[in-house]
């Protein structure tokens, strides 16, 4: 990935779920990467998450849109419900994010062929998990 070979990448999780955690451990053992902003609709699970990885109370959202919008991150995990999925690699796209999304992609080609039409438009950074290891098996589009 052209432009991020030789900086750490600041990254925001929306949805908290399992792939996060695990996602969000792999995070903790690299030299490349760094968990900064996590965002749910769940304060309970927003709390216990953000305090088993250090992430402060003003990086912490229970608003992802709020989340895509910080300064703070250069990328995004999408951990979220499929359905959301495509909505959100929008707003990341128009927030000039890097992405990597949850499979799937989309629910319906129509969904697809927007998100794909969007990235292109914009030249984004964009991965997708192939398989539940989350640093090491990502397809590059």
């Amino acid at each position: 990935m052209n432009g991020l070979n030789n900086m750490i990448v600041k990254w925001g999780i929306v949805g908290l779920g399992n792939m996060a955690n695990a996602f969000a451990k792999a995070i903790s053992e690299t030299t490349n990467s760094k968990l900064v902003c996590v965002a749910s609709k769940s304060k309970t699970k927003l709390e216990l998450f953000a305090k088993n990885f250090n992430i402060l109370s003003s990086n912490r959202f229970s608003n992802y849109s709020e989340l895509i919008r910080s300064k703070e991150i250069d990328a995004v995990y999408i951990s979220t419900l499929n359905n959301t999925h495509v909505e959100l690699l929008l707003e990341c796209v128009k927030n000039d994010k890097k992405i990597l999304c949850e499979k799937p992609l989309a629910t319906n080609l129509d969904q697809a062929n927007l998100a794909f039409k969007a990235l292109k438009k914009k030249k984004t950074h964009f991965m997708k998990l192939l398989l539940i290891d989350p640093i090491h098996k990502l397809k590059i589009c």
